[in-house]
C-alpha cells in the first residue's frame, strides 16, 4: 500500500492519489526523477492541465514521503489471529457453572435488588443466649441476614415467613440470621417466644454491624452466597416463604463450585 505525504504545495488545489497494494515493500523516498515520478503519480490541477510532480514543484519546496509497509504488514498479519482470539474471548461469555448464573430478572421476580457482588463484612456479635457468633464461620452456607427491631411493624410481619423458610431449607444449608438493632436480650427473647421463632438472633447494641452494612432503615435484609459474597439486598417487608423466594434460595444452595 503506497502512502504519500505532500508538504509546501500551495499552488495545488486538488490532488488525486492512486493506491497500489502490490508489490508490498518498505521504501522511503526523499527525492525522485521526473521520469520515475510520471510512472507513479499524476496530479490534476483545476485548469485541467496534467503535469508531472517534478514540473509542478519546480519552483516550490517539497517533501515527498512514499511509504510501503512490508515489515509492518507482515507483523500485522502475524498478530491478526491473536487479536481475533482476544476480541473473541472478551466478547464471549466465559464458562461458568450454571448454578452461579443468576440474572437481574431472577432477582426482580422475588423482589430482591441484585447488587454488585462483594465480600460480606465480617462481625462478631452475641446472641440472645450469650454465645458469640462470627459471620465468616457460616461460609459454605447461604445466609439470609436480616436487620430488624422489635418496635418495627414490618419486621413483625415478615418474621413468620422467615421462620417457615428457615424450617424448610435449613437442613439443605440455608442459615437465617437476624441482627436486632439496639435491643436488649430480654426484649428479643420475649419477642421470639411470642412468635415461636427458632433461628438465631444477634444483638447489635452499638450498631457495629448495621454500620458495616450501611443499614439505615428497618427491616433490611442481605443475601450472602456460599462463598461469603453479598449478592442481593432487600429494604422493607418481603414474604420469604413464597414459592419464588424458595426457588431463589434453592438455586443458590445448588451451587456446587
Amino acid at each position: 500500500m503506497a502512502c504519500y505525504c505532500l508538504c509546501g504545495v500551495p499552488s495545488i488545489q486538488k490532488i488525486e492519489i492512486s493506491w497500489n497494494f502490490f508489490p508490498i515493500e518498505f521504501v522511503l523516498v526523499l527525492g525522485f526523477t521526473e521520469e520515475a515520478t510520471r510512472t507513479r503519480l499524476n496530479i490534476k490541477i483545476e485548469s485541467g492541465r496534467s503535469e508531472s510532480l517534478a514540473r509542478v514543484f519546480g519552483e516550490r519546496s517539497y517533501i515527498l514521503f512514499k511509504m510501503r509497509f512490508t515489515s509492518a504488514i507482515a507483523v500485522l498479519i502475524l498478530l491478526l489471529p491473536v487479536t481475533v482470539w482476544i476480541l473473541g474471548r472478551e466478547g464471549r461469555p466465559q464458562p461458568i457453572a450454571q448454578s452461579l448464573i443468576i440474572h437481574d430478572d431472577f432477582f426482580a421476580n422475588v423482589g430482591i435488588e441484585a447488587i454488585e457482588k462483594r465480600l460480606a463484612p465480617n462481625f462478631l456479635l452475641k446472641d440472645i443466649h450469650g454465645n458469640t457468633v462470627r459471620l465468616h464461620d457460616l461460609k459454605g452456607k447461604v445466609v439470609l441476614l436480616n436487620f430488624w427491631a422489635t418496635w418495627c411493624p414490618s419486621c413483625r410481619f415478615e418474621m413468620p415467613s422467615m421462620e417457615a423458610l428457615h424450617k424448610e431449607l435449613s437442613s439443605q444449608g440455608l442459615a437465617v440470621l437476624t441482627v436486632a438493632l439496639r435491643e436488649s436480650a430480654e426484649d428479643v427473647r420475649s419477642f421470639y417466644d411470642e412468635h415461636s421463632l427458632s433461628f438465631p438472633a444477634l444483638l447489635d447494641h452499638d450498631s457495629e454491624a448495621s454500620e458495616l452494612y450501611e443499614t439505615w432503615s428497618l427491616p433490611t435484609s442481605f443475601v450472602i452466597n456460599k462463598h461469603g459474597y453479598i449478592v442481593g439486598k432487600v429494604i422493607g417487608y418481603r414474604d420469604w416463604n413464597s414459592d419464588q423466594s424458595k426457588d431463589f434460595f434453592l438455586h443458590l444452595l445448588e451451587d456446587s463450585t
